[in-house]
């Protein structure tokens, strides 16, 4: 028990309140109108979508409401307000004081739900935090980070959610899901000793890496 901690982040208020049995828990919402938090952070305006009336009328502590970007606002608000002490804090409660030796199972997941707003628009961010948390002040300890996501079917299928959200939700889990790939992607470049492109015809947009790596192979051992 002393070896594993639960935080619960979420934008809304009367969720957390429900909780229990959880060792932390992390309202990344502040309790302002969107529209004025926008206004006296305007940097913010590069990524948030504030010509939208409807987004910006909201209070941000009512939750996301499906919104991605109002999540990843929220995020932003609480990382600056220093809201993510509280899971700092629990980080160095279970890695702070060890030897750094706890096995290959050692690992943070995060879990959440891709079709909403509040995991869908920050599952990634939370990620990158916690990596560059331990990359910072744990250099020594190797922590594998995992997701356990929900996708749009669990909901769809068994009739959790009206029919006119089903398009809401296959999109936001669609985004999500396509912004990891991209984040990933880059990554994996950003290591690469070489990177290596395969010209291809115009209408062809992309390979799988079966077709490319036996390319690639075909090409190493017959050239010279």
């Amino acid at each position: 028990r002393n070896q594993i901690a639960t935080i619960v982040l979420d934008t809304d208020s009367g969720d957390l309140s429900k909780l229990k049995n959880v060792n932390t828990k992390i309202q990344t919402a502040p309790r302002v109108n969107i529209g004025a938090y926008v206004a006296k952070n305007p940097e913010v305006m590069e990524w948030f979508p504030y010509e939208h009336k409807i987004i910006t009328s909201k209070m941000m502590q009512a939750g996301a409401g499906q919104i991605r970007a109002v999540s990843r606002l929220a995020l932003y608000s609480a990382i600056a307000e220093g809201k993510l002490s509280k899971l700092d804090r629990e980080i160095n409660k279970l890695f702070g004081n060890s030897d750094g030796d706890f096995g290959e199972n050692t690992g943070i997941i995060i879990v959440g739900s891709i079709t909403g707003g509040t995991s869908a628009g920050s599952f990634i961010q939370v990620g990158m935090y916690i990596r560059d948390y331990f990359k910072n002040y744990m250099p020594g300890i190797s922590v594998n980070i995992n997701g356990v996501f929900v996708l749009p079917d669990i909901l769809i299928k068994n009739n959790r959610l009206p029919n006119y959200q089903h398009d809401r939700i296959r999109a936001n889990a669609y985004a999500s899901l396509k912004e990891l790939n991209a984040t990933l992607s880059q990554e994996i470049l950003d290591i690469c000793d070489e990177v290596v492109t395969i010209e291809m015809q115009e209408d062809v947009k992309s390979l799988n890496v079966a077709v490319a790596a036996s390319l690639m192979m075909y090409q190493f051992k017959n050239r010279g």
